[in-house]
């Protein structure tokens, strides 16, 4: 096979929307396609032939996807597509209470994860910025 593309062959979307990742390529007798991801593996079901269709993207979904086309004739031939999944951020576990006496210094921790990684935090107490 020659000439082997994926398209998109970059995808930054919305996590729970939809993407179809679309692999071609020339060669006779017709290629066959086989996917593979970077990091992780392709859930059963999404790879049919030559397109990968996700119906509701997660976070896990995001990487990079390699369609590798052959046909048995000479070398096969392959092509990939970074995908980005962008999701709200999510809090990591922090503790819920501090004890502490009256006067002493206290300091409050808070963390969280998100696509694109660009968190504003604002500390409020009683409905009030701090």
């Amino acid at each position: 096979p020659t000439e082997t593309t994926v398209t998109p062959s970059t995808a930054e979307e919305k996590e729970g929307d939809p993407l179809t990742l679309t692999c071609t390529a020339d060669g006779k007798p017709e290629p066959t396609f086989t996917w593979s991801k970077d990091p992780g593996t392709i859930p059963a079901g999404i790879a049919n032939n030559n397109a990968i269709q996700i119906t509701s993207l997660h976070r896990n979904d995001a990487g990079t996807y390699t369609c590798t086309a052959d046909n048995g004739i000479g070398q096969s031939d392959s092509a990939t597509s970074t995908v980005d999944v962008l999701f709200v951020p999510i809090f990591n576990h922090t503790r819920d209470r501090y004890a502490v006496g009256r006067s002493e210094p206290v300091t409050l921790e808070c963390s969280a994860f998100a696509y694109p990684p660009d968190i504003v935090y604002i500390w409020r107490k009683g409905g009030y910025d701090i």
